[in-house]
């Protein structure tokens, strides 16, 4: 605080009375203190009164600075400590910092803040729990907002209850507790080697789930019979490729994996007592099926085979054919359409 030292709406009473130095009534209001503020000179040094009905309460002494720079003499009172009604010790005055010994209240509830949008406080150090005793939120005007735990878990509660963990061990994981529930425009996406996708229209979608399914459209190649050449087998056409890992008649695998594959190829005009097959070749193995003409409409014989693959990433399956020596190449026609000449697949684990 600053005192002007000139003779002002006698304020300062200096020359009769030595021993009072500022003397100034004020409204102090705050737990019955009405009344003067006075400045004093005593042996022990100066003391801040404030006087209370008839009686003055003091703080200890004061330390004063007088700067004589200005043509004005002017006092200035630095207060180290302020003590209660009590004579407890309130508030230790520092250097550098203020130490308060007491709870710190408002004069009102819910009005007042702590730091402005202008003036903010740099840190806060808390022990012990905060509480919210309004719906609230934290908002950061600029950057993100990290929460870091020194133990391994952030826990999430509702009324009490643990509604949702995240571990932040070495193995991170997020632990909900209850339903879980995302509205119809909602999506989750997760990050891994490739992106999982759950919508409340296709529920869940992932490159590393692929599933397709493709046929051949029409009657446009033979088999050679010879009993040793395979013909790879055309599906020229796409019902659905989830993930794009089909293509030119292969299946590509885009993560490691237990993959499932079923064929049925159709064949026309198959030479009696003579065999064909049809097999899933793929980079873990092959799986086939033989089959002789029976005597149906047309000598349409159709041969299908179905198995579960273990694969490593990119590698690949396909369907192929080959047909017994001694027949007639141009009789062994792969018939065309989504019934009768198809290949298919999925990712199962």
């Amino acid at each position: 605080m600053a005192f002007n030292t000139t003779r002002k709406e006698g304020i300062l009473q200096h020359q009769k009375q030595r021993e009072v130095l500022y003397e100034k009534r004020i409204p102090l209001g705050n737990e019955g203190f009405e009344g003067d503020i006075r400045i004093s000179d005593t042996k022990e040094g100066l003391r801040l009164l404030v006087k209370k009905g008839s009686e003055w309460l003091g703080t200890p002494p004061l330390d004063i600075m007088t700067n004589k720079a200005n043509t004005n003499e002017q006092v200035q009172s630095y207060i180290s400590k302020i003590k209660d009604s009590k004579n407890d010790e309130a508030i230790s005055i520092g250097s550098s910092s203020l130490t308060i010994y007491k709870d710190l209240l408002p004069a009102t509830d819910d009005t007042y803040d702590i730091g402005s949008a202008s003036a903010a406080w740099q840190d806060l150090y808390l022990e012990g729990d905060m509480y919210l005793t309004d719906a609230g939120s934290i908002t950061t005007s600029v950057g993100d907002l990290t929460l870091n735990a020194v133990g391994e878990d952030i826990v999430f509660k509702g009324n009490g209850t643990e509604r949702f963990r995240f571990v932040l061990d070495s193995t991170p994981e997020l632990r909900l507790v209850g339903n879980s529930k995302i509205d119809s425009s909602g999506t989750l996406e997760i990050e891994c080697t490739g992106a999982l996708t759950l919508d409340a229209t296709h529920g869940f979608t992932s490159p590393n789930t692929p599933c397709f399914s493709a046929y051949n459209s029409s009657l446009d190649q033979d088999l050679t019979a010879d009993g040793s050449t395979y013909t790879t087998i055309d599906f020229n056409t796409e019902v659905f490729d989830v993930g794009t890992n089909y293509a030119s008649d292969t299946f590509t695998a885009p993560v490691a994996g237990k993959y499932f594959f079923t064929t049925g190829v159709t064949v026309r005009n198959q030479d009696t007592d003579k065999w064909v097959m049809i097999q899933i070749h793929t980079s873990g193995g092959s799986y086939s099926t033989w089959g002789w003409q029976h005597n149906t409409y047309d000598d349409y014989t159709t041969h299908t085979v179905s198995c579960l693959v273990d694969l490593s990433a990119s590698e690949t399956a396909i369907v192929r054919g080959k047909a017994e020596a001694g027949g007639t190449d141009g009789d062994y026609d792969i018939i065309g359409g989504a019934a009768y000449t198809y290949f298919q697949g999925y990712r199962v684990a």
